[in-house]
């Protein structure tokens, strides 16, 4: 028997990969149009997706691309399916050099900021 907190996780995970799968550029079978906005969309998603699975401790992982540096690979290894991936774009900004405690007051401010 699954906890409640685990099932409702993987509920919405698996809400989430099929809004991703629907969502997706870069789904073969969809009618979505590869904007800008509909990648960016779909990144949300996966990086909501890869939380979920972290969550109830699927395995989960981002590398780079060793083909296209300027790409990683979310994986989501799911349970009795396999294995599932997607390209998200690298980070393009500079490490400014913060430790934790400036990176925990920034986030204390952001988060009182109407």
């Amino acid at each position: 028997m699954i906890p409640q907190n685990r099932r409702t996780l993987v509920n919405q995970l698996k809400i989430t990969l099929q809004m991703i799968r629907h969502g997706d550029p870069s789904n073969p079978a969809g009618q979505v149009p590869a904007t800008t906005d509909a990648y960016r969309q779909r990144n949300a998603l996966v990086y909501k997706a890869l939380g979920l699975a972290t969550a109830v401790s699927y395995r989960t992982g981002i590398l780079p691309d060793p083909a296209q540096p300027e790409w990683v690979i979310a994986f989501i290894d799911l349970p009795d399916t396999g294995q599932v991936s997607w390209h998200l774009p690298i980070y393009t900004g500079v490490w400014d050099q913060h430790d934790t405690p400036t990176k925990y007051q920034r986030v204390t401010e952001f988060a009182s900021v109407a």
